[in-house]
């Protein structure tokens, strides 16, 4: 595996003082709340080496912000007193750890090698050489690979193959996923490993070591999906049959979004959430189908304004609708204050909007995105069916346009709009189930329902729309003369200077 020199371990026996009987280790995880260390001794059993914790050490999290190092000297600090802490129970002094590490956005890609076998007979010699060749083209700038794990082989023509050794052919491919995270923030918290005199042994991607140390085997050979939610950062891996870790990534503070791959078309998949031992109810999801189909059934919905009342249509859409799909066209919720617009029976319906007033940070959004996902009909109706959205104005400001909205006031403390209209849309895609394109106002698409219909997804709001014409720069009375060639005049010169 190809990694930069700052990684590479201090050669270290990896503990001092006391009386080692067999490996001792120590695992370091640095978070936005807290520090904690581990320190664990691989006994030998009946069944095999297994590891047994001997120290626990953990401290209030300083100088740590989203899972990045924010204060080096606070960082370093929290870090020391936790070993220190899991030492003193261990009985034991290390002086090298394995850091967990969420911090430089760990992202996964996937990249596929191929080698000719000269003799003919894959061996353990071919497999380095293919690897080796393969991360030696991986470009990735400004960033570090934390893991490089081959997923698949193939011998020729046949692939899925677990273990090539032995076997013989003409050519040898591999399926490789690689981890990788952003070199500066990676530094930073190694720095402060290092100024606490610690070697570092190695390092591991949060998600991955979450679900090897929380996974039942069970669950391995089903594939499942691991969710490390912590107090500033949220990370997630998939793991498919076998233990592969085939996707790892972070998400934005409060929501988790996961990009299956490999699903079949036109086919029906469930799906579940489990956090320790709760486990949530069951969804399901469809894939869009191919070829011919005779009929498909497409729920349409829009303006769904939380304190208004209660979202029944949701709820008959997801117990009697049967819906292969959800389409949502906007309006999915509203920015008002209470007190303002269709909040009259808020407090009577125990749906007073969250936040009070009006909503214009990103703060602000993710707070009312966070309540509407309160609502049981709408979790129903999102379990029932995939859903395919796009906005209208109120995800944003009543009447938005390309340059600004209706209810957008600048001169009362709203900032500039571009800001209050960037903060919407990050909001919304953090909480929606929708992919998320470079610029956030690229909201296209087109969706083929087999032979039986297109679906195409426009954006023009935000991204093209001028500012709404008012009927008060309408040029004549409403009672003037139709034939009159002045009348015809100005309202001539009045679609063409101001309607455009």
């Amino acid at each position: 595996m190809s990694v930069f020199d700052f990684l590479r371990p201090r050669q270290s026996t990896g503990v001092t003082g006391g009386k080692a009987s067999g490996g001792v280790c120590a695992a370091l995880d640095v978070g936005s709340s807290k520090v904690a260390c581990f320190i664990a001794r691989t006994d030998q059993t009946i069944a095999g080496p297994r590891p047994r914790v001997v120290g626990v050490g953990h401290q209030s999290s300083r100088g740590v912000r989203a899972g990045a190092v924010v204060d080096m000297d606070g960082a370093a600090d929290a870090i020391r007193t936790a070993v220190e802490q899991a030492e003193r129970m261990a009985g034991l002094a290390v002086n090298s750890v394995t850091v967990t590490l969420s911090a430089g956005q760990p992202t996964s890609t996937r990249i596929a090698a191929e080698i000719d076998l000269p003799q003919r007979e894959v061996t353990e010699r071919e497999l380095s050489r293919l690897l080796n060749g393969a991360l030696s083209e991986f470009d990735a700038e400004d960033r570090v690979v934390l893991h490089a794990i081959p997923l698949a082989w193939s011998v020729d023509d046949h692939r899925g193959i677990r273990d090539p050794r032995g076997m013989f052919g003409r050519t040898l491919g591999v399926e490789v996923h690689v981890i990788t995270a952003a070199i500066g923030p990676l530094r930073n918290l190694l720095t402060c490993v290092e100024r606490c005199h610690y070697d570092l042994r190695g390092v591991v991607a949060t998600p991955y070591a979450s679900g090897l140390s929380a996974l039942h085997d069970d669950e391995v050979q089903l594939g499942a999906t691991i969710i490390d939610m912590g107090a500033g950062a949220t990370t997630a891996a998939v793991f498919a049959e076998g233990g592969e870790i085939t996707y790892s990534q972070p998400q934005p503070l409060g929501t988790l979004k996961v990009l299956a791959t490999g699903l079949e078309p036109g086919q029906t998949y469930f799906y579940r959430f489990r956090l320790n031992d709760t486990y949530s109810p069951v969804g399901v999801t469809r894939t869009l189908p191919l070829g011919a189909i005779d009929q498909y059934r497409i729920g349409i919905y829009s303006c769904s304004n939380f304190p208004a009342g209660h979202f029944n249509a949701y709820r008959e859409g997801a117990v009697n609708g049967e819906l292969d799909l959800v389409i949502h066209l906007g309006d999915y919720l509203y920015e008002y204050p209470m007190g303002s617009y269709a909040t009259g029976n808020a407090e009577a319906l125990n749906r007073v909007p969250d936040p009070l007033h009006e909503i214009v940070s990103y703060s602000d959004y993710v707070t009312r995105h966070a309540q509407y996902k309160t609502d049981p009909d709408l979790q129903a109706l999102h379990a029932a069916a995939p859903w395919i959205m796009s906005w209208d104005d109120h995800e944003t400001a009543n009447n938005a346009y390309m340059d600004g909205a209706e209810n957008h006031n600048p001169d009362q403390g709203e900032g500039p709009w571009a800001e209050r209209r960037d903060a919407a849309l990050r909001a919304w895609y953090d909480w929606t189930p929708s992919r998320e394109p470079e610029d956030l106002r690229d909201r296209y698409g087109v969706y083929e329902i087999g032979n039986l219909a297109t679906i195409c997804l426009i954006e023009s709001r935000l991204s093209a729309r001028d500012q709404e014409v008012s009927l008060d720069s309408f040029p004549v009375a409403s009672d003037a003369d139709a034939e009159d060639p002045a009348v015809l005049e100005a309202v001539a010169a009045w679609k063409r200077d101001v309607v455009g």
